[in-house]
């Protein structure tokens, strides 16, 4: 068994080669840069079949699927046109200024990206409470994603920004909330260091203590740490502003908006991004870019099939997913000029969940993903079962790659496994209840561990307010009702950024998420 990596690279036009270090034979020591699912993907065939087997590994984190579709199949997409038409009007002469400046950057990395002025001689000096921050940028916080501030830094950051107390509140309880900031964390109150997180994407609860807190103005500080120091890596506060709050004795106040904000290291010398880079600093994300150099060059290989694991990128705009992916799939199919088996993952559990049952953008997703099944020669696993509320990539890859192996076992090779748990069917009405039918399901349906509590369903009436439901199995179906809804007349299960449905149909593999009113 042989595995191929390409090199990370975007590409104005298809490119004729790719960067890579070659094919290496699988060892414990090669398989350590290697996707994990992918490799036990591969070593699961290759027990199987008995013969040599190469994978090729061509993959960027954090991208969205317009970029691995080619130009000329996003043309029917108008939401893709500026982007395409502005890739094309680039001056190669551009690019070779932006590749000049990438190696200055990098050479600055290595001399000044560990630096931070904000400790100086053991001292916290950003964090204290009397700071002359005057000069300091004055963003909006959170983002959806960290916007880069600051000739596009990455490293050791500063946040602050001031709150007020009453002398009542100084014997009240206070915390201080922040959602998920990226990537390490540690946190002062008035200079007081009242907690620290070093997992990303962690939500954060700090208790101030007492003696820390003034009446009047009292200062937050936040030093962020990334992982990188060569500008590729990604630090500031992101997720929902509801989720960042000050409580004082139960009463939020919050604090989202505007924070101070300065870089660790001086950035003066640090050179500036050449004007190319407003497009190509987000060149994985851009049409097309990513198919052209990591995708193109490939397609003079006898390949056997494709698994995709992608999507998160792609999280709020579940819409233009349905026919952008299937897109995708007929792209590739004719890059290879053969109806290749295309096998994908469904989105894993991430991220909180509304209160009560609500709309899930990661729910609308996975059921956007699910509508390429209607295309011959695909699969599709599902890691809705498997997923992490803080970590956007779980742990669990075995599972995610067993399952592609069924997958894989049946579409490519025809053989008669049971590659995906029940799929809904349709529901009746019976009084306060629905009865839901599920297809896929021929043993039946159970829960994980023989619980006898079943989770993961939702109700709503004519008024559309879904409400949490219970639910008893009969065979292949599952009969759902909720006090709180008189005439039922929708359905939903496992509809969440992170559900926590419990059933199961033949082989152990999960019922799949599905809302009855879903629309197109």
């Amino acid at each position: 068994m042989h595995l191929l990596i390409v090199e990370h690279d975007a590409a104005l036009k298809p490119a004729a080669d790719i960067s890579t270090d070659g094919w290496v034979a699988a060892t414990p020591e090669s398989v350590g840069r290697f996707s994990a699912v992918g490799f036990l993907f591969a070593r699961a065939l290759h027990e199987s079949l008995h013969v040599p087997l190469g994978i090729i590994e061509a993959a960027w984190g954090g991208t969205p699927a317009e970029s691995w579709v080619s130009a000329a199949s996003l043309g029917s997409f108008p939401d893709f046109a500026d982007a395409i038409a502005r890739e094309s009007r680039v001056d190669p002469r551009a690019i070779a200024a932006y590749d000049r400046y990438l190696i200055e950057r990098d050479a600055w990395y290595s001399l000044h990206g560990r630096e931070d002025r904000g400790r100086s001689d053991g001292q916290n000096v950003f964090a204290a409470r009397e700071l002359d921050v005057r000069g300091w940028a004055k963003p909006s916080e959170p983002k959806p994603w960290p916007v880069k501030d600051g000739k596009g830094f990455d490293g050791t950051v500063w946040f602050r920004r001031g709150v007020t107390l009453r002398d009542a509140d100084l014997g009240a309880q206070v915390h201080v909330h922040l959602g998920a900031v990226l990537q390490a964390d540690t946190t002062y109150f008035n200079g007081v260091q009242i907690g620290a997180t070093a997992v990303e994407r962690s939500e954060r609860n700090y208790a101030v203590p007492g003696d820390a807190m003034r009446a009047g103005e009292n200062v937050i500080a936040i030093r962020l740490e990334g992982d990188y120091a060569s500008g590729d890596g990604y630090v500031g506060m992101l997720g929902d502003p509801e989720d960042y709050y000050l409580e004082v004795g139960g009463h939020r106040t919050p604090l989202a908006g505007p924070w101070r904000y300065a870089p660790g290291p001086d950035l003066g010398a640090l050179p500036p991004a050449p004007l190319l880079a407003e497009f190509r600093t987000r060149f994985p994300q851009a049409p097309a870019l990513l198919f052209n150099g990591m995708v193109a060059p490939l397609t003079g290989f006898s390949i056997r099939g494709v698994i995709w694991y992608q999507g998160e990128s792609n999280v709020g705009r579940a819409p233009q997913y349905r026919t952008l992916f299937p897109a995708l799939i007929d792209d590739w199919r004719r890059a290879w000029g053969k109806v290749l088996p295309f096998l994908f993952v469904q989105l894993a559990g991430h991220g909180s969940n509304a209160r009560a049952p609500n709309d899930s953008p990661w729910a609308e997703l996975r059921e956007a993903q699910s509508r390429a099944l209607a295309r011959s020669r695909t699969g599709m696993a599902t890691a809705v079962d498997i997923g992490d509320l803080l970590d956007i990539h779980p742990a669990n890859k075995q599972d995610v790659a067993s399952r592609l192996v069924l997958a894989a076992e049946r579409v490519a090779y025809g053989h008669a496994v049971v590659d995906r748990g029940p799929r809904f069917a349709s529901f009746t009405g019976e009084g306060r209840r629905i009865r839901v039918r599920f297809r896929d399901a021929p043993a039946g349906l159970h829960t994980a561990h023989a619980d006898p509590a079943v989770r993961g369903f939702a109700i709503a009436g004519r008024d559309g307010y879904f409400e949490t439901a219970g639910a008893v199995l009969d065979g292949s179906d599952a009969l759902v009702w909720s006090d709180a809804v008189e005439s039922p007349v929708a359905v939903r299960y496992d509809w969440a950024n992170t559900p926590d449905g419990n059933l199961y149909g033949a082989g152990n593999l999960p019922a799949l998420p599905f809302s009855s009113d879903s629309r197109d």
